[in-house]
């Protein structure tokens, strides 16, 4: 019989495994942490974080990728959420950052803390390595360098957000822009909807009109997300813009007929109505400093006044910007001066005397533009407003006559207050 040769298991002692008495007195040893201590130090949200080291603050134009302790500031003009996986503890926000030089792809990590994102937001942004915006984005470039900030576990990285810094005058300018000079790929409204919106890097200025309530809808994975509807217009038509998940937050500080938003490659959609929204490409300015956008935002507070030819005369010592000028009445009746019906009450007899359009040798102004004081209805109707309230019919037919192709000279200044051209004064001619 062949002699038998050991195996390699016989050179070796087996280890005695410890008793389970034994391993629950070494696990109870621990580390001398309990465990809401170390859950505290993992998600600490940290508000009040101020860097230990030396940071360089900098502009996005002037980043260039590798480790660097880099600090920038800039205004949040678009952002995603992505949802944390099953086996992951982890979410993950894209967001993009821009100054007045650049923009910065930041890839935000978080696990407990919420960073109550808003479009329009002024915040810091902390980072230890710039990379190439290639290697974390997969759709089309829309910033110049990214960065991956993770502060709940890295300490020397932070996002904060500003907002007791914010006085709403900082990085508020669009790339591009100049004064005297419009933004390459603004159009109107009209035009967008009419078929530019196939055309790449499309910039459309609107204002906002309404802000609709919040809804939870379901979707085909049977998620629950959010969507807002924010109505826009602008001086050539009107439009929906909607807002999904967490950016419908960002409406709640939207102000109708004030707020102007720039939206650059806005997502377009056609249902029953034309409909924009946010895609991975675009970029929302919150009340962008151009002059553009302050016409707008004139334009828009006009169209909330009441249209009434009796606009209360700005009183109180406002400041007018005061000119004189020649004008004649050139429209006949009923526009000319409607007032054909008999008022017993001098107050609302003013109110339904409408002036029609008056011009000069350099224009002409619409009717019910300018805002009469009660002494300059006195010198254009030659009356009081009771002795006008008491005239017959033929009496007010005549003095309609009169007063048509009459050439008067009026001293008017443009008020603030009311939008509108005053007349101080007025002589007939």
């Amino acid at each position: 019989m062949a002699a038998q040769f050991p195996s390699i298991q016989s050179f070796f002692k087996p280890e005695l495994s410890n008793t389970p008495k034994q391993m629950t007195s070494l696990a109870a040893i621990g580390d001398g942490f309990t465990l809401a201590e170390v859950e505290t130090k993992a998600h600490m949200p940290r508000p009040d974080w101020k860097p230990r080291d030396h940071y360089h603050f900098m502009q996005i134009c002037d980043l260039a990728p590798g480790p660097r302790l880099v600090c920038v500031k800039g205004r949040v003009v678009s952002f995603h959420d992505k949802q944390p996986l099953r086996q992951m503890p982890y979410g993950s926000s894209r967001v993009l950052v821009r100054d007045d030089t650049g923009t910065l792809l930041v890839r935000l990590w978080y696990a407990k803390y919420d960073y109550q994102l808003r479009l329009g937001q002024l915040v810091s942004v902390w980072m230890t390595h710039i990379s190439s915006v290639e290697s974390q984005w997969d759709g089309p470039v829309v910033a110049s360098h990214a960065t991956t900030l993770h502060p709940e576990r890295d300490s020397k990285c932070c996002f904060t957000i500003e907002t007791d810094a914010d006085d709403g005058s900082l990085y508020r300018s669009p790339l591009g822009s100049s004064d005297g000079h419009q933004l390459e790929g603004l159009m109107t409204l009209k035009n967008y909807l009419e078929g530019g919106h196939d055309i790449e890097g499309t910039k459309v200025l609107v204002c906002v009109k309404s802000v609709g309530g919040r809804k939870t809808i379901t979707t085909k994975k049977g998620e629950a997300l959010d969507i807002l509807q924010v109505f826009i217009f602008d001086d050539t038509h009107d439009a929906k813009f909607v807002l999904w998940g967490r950016a419908t937050a960002s409406a709640g500080s939207w102000k109708p007929y004030h707020t102007i938003l720039l939206l650059s490659s806005p997502g377009f959609r056609v249902d029953r109505e034309s409909t924009l929204s946010i895609s991975s490409a675009t970029q929302v300015d919150v009340d962008p400093r151009i002059e553009d956008a302050e016409w707008l935002r004139r334009y828009a507070q006009r169209v909330t006044m009441r249209e009434a030819v009796n606009v209360p005369f700005p009183e109180g010592g406002e400041k007018l910007f005061i000119a004189e000028s020649r004008c004649t009445p050139t429209e006949r009746s009923p526009t000319a001066l409607n007032a054909g019906t008999i008022f017993s009450s001098a107050s609302t007899l003013r109110s339904k005397i409408q002036i029609g359009t008056l011009i000069d040798e350099s224009g002409a102004i619409s009717s019910g533009k300018l805002v009469l004081s009660a002494q300059t209805w006195e010198q254009f109707l030659g009356r009081t407003a009771k002795q006008l309230a008491e005239s017959s019919v033929k009496q007010l037919r005549d003095l309609e006559a009169r007063l048509l192709f009459l050439r008067v000279t009026l001293l008017f200044g443009w008020s603030e207050k009311v939008g509108r051209l005053c007349v101080m004064r007025l002589w007939s001619h």
